[in-house]
Formats: C-alpha cells, sequence, structure tokens
C-alpha cells in the first residue's frame, strides 16, 4: 500500500527541486524571468503528483487518514496559490513575491506533512 504514496511523491519531490530552482534563477542580478520550460515543469510535476496521491488516496489511506487528509488539502491549496502566481505576474502585481513565498511555504508543510505520513 505504501508504494501508492511513493510513487506520486517522486514527482512532487522533483517539483519542489525545480520550485528552488526557479527561486535562484529568479535571484539573478538581472532579474529575469526563468525559462517558460522550467516553469511549466514545475506546475506540471506538482499536479502530477497531486493526482497520483488523490488517485492512491481511497486505499492507500484506509487505517488512519488524519495527517495523509491535511497533506492532500495542503498540497491543493498550494495548487491554487501557484495559479495565484500566474494571475499576479501576468498582472504585473506588487503582491507577486508574496504570493511566491506563501505558495512556496505552503508547498514545503505539505511535503513536510506528507513526509511523515509515510514514514509511519
Amino acid at each position: 500500500m505504501m508504494s501508492l504514496l511513493l510513487t506520486p511523491y517522486a514527482p512532487l519531490a522533483l517539483a519542489g527541486i525545480l520550485g528552488a530552482a526557479l527561486a535562484l534563477l529568479r535571484l539573478r542580478p538581472d532579474g529575469s524571468v526563468p525559462p517558460v520550460a522550467v516553469r511549466a515543469a514545475h506546475g506540471g510535476l506538482g499536479a502530477l503528483g497531486l493526482l497520483g496521491l488523490i488517485g492512491g488516496a481511497g486505499r492507500a489511506a484506509s487505517g488512519d487518514p488524519g495527517l495523509f487528509t491535511i497533506g492532500l488539502w495542503l498540497l491543493g491549496f498550494t495548487l491554487l496559490l501557484g495559479l495565484g502566481v500566474i494571475v499576479a505576474y501576468r498582472r504585473d502585481s506588487p503582491v507577486a513575491g508574496s504570493v511566491v513565498g506563501l505558495h512556496a511555504t505552503v508547498a514545503m508543510f505539505a511535503l513536510a506533512v506528507l513526509a511523515a505520513y509515510l514514514s509511519r
């Protein structure tokens, strides 16, 4: 049963690594926007991991689904914040950086909650 959770956790971990790379690319002295391919891969891997967890949720979390459910809700919120990042940057909003920071914070917390669930 645990392999149902490990399989979607890998794309989520890769999305986290790409997110860190996006942050580092954005912090370059010229402040240019990272390549579209990296941004799309980050979002796609995150969404793929979330869908994989939702698909295996009924079987994998049949015992004590507390942490697992919290992790899923946090990842769903992270997805919404990621869409908010896209909207904020397209509108050239002054709060775009704050939305990115909140997106990253919630995403790392969600990964930590899911890792705690997996370590049981």
